[in-house]
């Protein structure tokens, strides 16, 4: 939307004639419309408006629903300005999921399917839509030879196939299924005739295939760049490693076009090191990959082969109790890193992700635990990416529902932990059921923190006050459904934000939209039972329901900002009112013996946001 809006500034500030810009540019303006609202303002500026913007709207994808009453109104329209039939280049067929019993209009599709059409997009289509679109191919006379993307087929994969060989001349996206029925040996006999392909998906879930069945498959993939291997079982039919190693020198074929490839790696350790040992050999110019795994043992095995490549995308694996984490953070790890750890508020299997970059030298790590996890597994990933030569450079934390369902031991990781782990973290989002103040906890000087978020969380205004002295250079502050409470734990009137030593640019009041909402708005949802019919208590669902009903009931809110640059503002925000109205500090003081109220004291600010539901605003402050 930047040449829209600049298009718009060109025409109001310089007055430039409407007719000045030429007829194609205002297509691709339009082509980048996306709300009414911006369509209303092109309208403002182009005489021409209709004819162009009825092109652009067809020039673009064109999304094709499923009622009748749509394709009625659509074909009369083509019907009476056939011109915009070749406009038509990419059309979206299912933008709800489309299954076998529901067909898309036949007469619709006969009128916009033509030779210059270059996409079909969608989520899937019926085995009946294949057929369809296979025989309107085939007896039509006229050559398609432009269509690079067809949705996937739910029903028979023959049918598919033959679909997709019809279309082999300008396919840039092939996906072949070998399933148990169907083995679809017709279209991997014909991959050499695919000669405009890009890329490459071949599934064989529940099957398995020798690596030198494979071998024989891709040697028939030459243009694809993307290869996506969705394995199911690759047999390594050798004897012995000399047998192995004597193939793979001399019957594997090099291919330097694949740079992108997705896996999913065998079981055991050994013919996983081979599997990928094999394909960074074939393809040597690998520059992305991404691979699950099915043991996280298996990353050690194959990290010699994949440590080369300049991004790793993403490498996942589920996890358990016995696996070793270090080997995750001590092998991925770049010079800056970002960790997120997330517990779920069900006992699902632990998972990991990571990603590693050698381009912008950056890795991610992400953890999903169940809510019954030990903190074991997050000090062990912190302790083998946070060294002396790499960084914990981001860091996501929530702890709320960490053994919030059937365990009520208190949360060996804290705040205090969490930051001595990470004393070069930039920007941090931190949320735990309860934030409290610890006097006997030193924490680390927090020089490089300039974003700071708390979240879902009862906060404890000491144990912000003390992170606030420990970063100096803090900028961002976002209270996101957090309250903040006294020494004893309680909810005050007057929430205290004190943060005197800190150069704050913007302070965030807001409810936040969690992994969990859906869980509060449904109060059946919070009743678990264990397996001998008991109910099971979720104190936390209920403290952060508490939480968040607090904020969205606030009425009129008072503030009083006291910083060193513009001295004490005393203001209040009223709902549904967008803008502050400043008061006296005697009628702040009169108005907060019975409302609620936020104290803020920092060195300066520059602007304070609030969505709170009911209040909503944004605040300037200037120096006096």
């Amino acid at each position: 939307m930047n040449v829209l809006l600049s298009l718009f500034l060109f025409t109001f500030n310089f007055r430039a004639p409407r007719m000045t810009l030429p007829s194609e540019l205002w297509m691709n303006v339009f082509s980048c419309v996306l709300t009414v609202k911006e369509l209303a303002q092109c309208r403002l500026v182009c005489r021409t408006w209709d004819p162009i913007a009825e092109r652009a709207m067809f020039n673009r994808q064109l999304v094709i629903k499923d009622g009748r009453q749509f394709a009625d109104r659509l074909c009369y329209h083509l019907q009476r300005k056939s011109a915009l039939i070749r406009l038509i280049k990419h059309i979206d067929v299912n933008p709800n999921e489309y299954y076998e019993e529901v067909s898309l209009d036949r007469r619709l599709l006969k009128m916009i399917i033509t030779p210059d059409l270059e996409t079909i997009s969608g989520a899937g289509i019926s085995e009946a839509d294949a057929q369809f679109f296979m025989d309107l191919f085939l007896s039509s006379g006229r050559n398609f030879n432009k269509i690079k993307a067809i949705p996937i087929c739910h029903g028979s994969e023959g049918v598919f196939s033959r679909l997709q060989y019809v279309l082999r001349g300008s396919l840039e996206t092939l996906s072949v299924s070998i399933s148990s029925g169907e083995p679809n040996e017709f279209i991997l006999r014909h991959l050499y005739e695919f000669q405009k392909l890009k890329s490459f998906n071949l599934h064989w879930f529940g099957q398995t295939m020798a690596i030198k069945e494979l071998e024989n498959t891709l040697q028939k993939v030459q243009t694809a760049h993307d290869l996506w291997l969705n394995a199911g079982s690759v047999v390594m039919d050798f004897r012995n490693d000399a047998q192995r190693e004597a193939w793979l020198h001399s019957s594997v074929q090099r291919n330097t076009r694949v740079d992108t490839l997705r896996t999913i790696v065998p079981h055991q350790p050994q013919d996983a090191a081979f599997y990928m040992k094999y394909l960074t050999q074939k393809y040597p110019n690998l520059a992305d990959v991404s691979i699950s795994l099915r043991r996280i043992a298996n990353l050690k095995a194959i990290f010699p082969y994949i440590d080369p490549i300049q991004t790793i995308s993403s490498i996942s694996s589920a996890f358990h109790e016995s696996d070793d984490l270090t080997q995750i953070g001590r092998l991925l790890k770049s010079a800056s890193n970002s960790i997120e750890i997330l517990y779920e508020p069900e006992d699902l299997p632990c998972t990991f992700k990571a990603s590693r970059s050698k381009v912008t030298n950056h890795s991610e790590f992400s953890l999903c635990l169940a809510s019954s996890a030990t903190h074991n597994y997050i000090r062990k990933l912190f302790s083998s990416v946070a060294t002396s030569t790499s960084n914990i450079t981001e860091l996501t934390i929530d702890l709320v529902h960490c053994a919030g369902k059937k365990y009520k031991y208190a949360s060996p990781l804290n705040l205090y932990k969490t930051l001595d782990y990470a004393p070069h973290v930039q920007k941090l989002e931190f949320s735990d059921r309860h934030i409290t103040f610890e006097n006997d906890s030193l924490l680390p000087a927090l020089n490089d923190l300039k974003n700071l978020e708390f979240a879902c969380t009862k906060l404890d205004t000491r144990a912000l006050s003390q992170v606030g002295q420990a970063a100096p250079n803090l900028k961002y502050l976002t209270l996101a459904s957090c309250l903040v409470v006294n020494e004893r734990g309680f909810y005050d009137k007057i929430s205290r934000i004190v943060l005197p030593g800190n150069t704050l640019e913007k302070v965030t009041l807001r409810l936040k939209e969690w992994r969990w909402e859906m869980l509060l708005e449904d109060e059946s949802d919070n009743e678990e039972y264990d397996d001998f019919g008991e109910r099971i208590e979720r104190p936390e669902m209920d403290e952060l329901r508490d939480i968040n009903e607090k904020l969205r009931r606030k009425d009129t809110t008072y503030f009083h900002v006291k910083t060193n640059t513009a001295g004490d503002q005393y203001f209040l925000l009223k709902p549904g009112s967008p803008v502050a109205t400043f008061i006296s500090k005697e009628n702040y003081a009169q108005s907060t013996e019975r409302a609620t109220a936020f104290y803020i004291e920092c060195n300066s600010l520059a602007s304070l946001s609030v969505d709170l539901g009911n209040i909503c605003a944004d605040v300037r402050f200037q120096s006096s």
